[in-house]
């Protein structure tokens, strides 16, 4: 089975970077994707929300980025934790669109 979600989105909002108890740099944050998609022969506008976690690298990229920033990213979905099924993306790759 697969798991792998790639968009371009806009960062709306941003919590201040944290630390895991091993010491991982973490930052999550809320994203906005708009866009044009055929569905049954006809065109939507798409407009989504969502939130977003990042550990290491990425969560240090996203910790400096302005909100506003339009981002290209790589990701998977999973349960927000162990008490909720809530889904979160995990962004695993990140770029900055110009």
């Amino acid at each position: 089975m697969h798991n792998q979600f790639w968009l371009e989105a806009e960062l709306l909002q941003r919590e201040a970077m944290r630390y895991t108890p091993a010491g991982l740099a973490c930052v999550t944050c809320q994203l906005r994707h708009s866009s044009d998609q055929e569905e049954a022969g006809s065109t939507r506008l798409i407009h989504a929300e969502f939130n977003a976690i990042a550990f290491g690298d990425i969560a240090k990229k996203i910790a400096g980025y302005d909100l506003g920033k339009r981002i290209k990213l790589v990701g998977f979905f999973a349960a927000k934790n162990q008490y909720s099924q809530q889904l979160i993306l995990h962004i695993q790759k990140i770029k900055v669109i110009d």
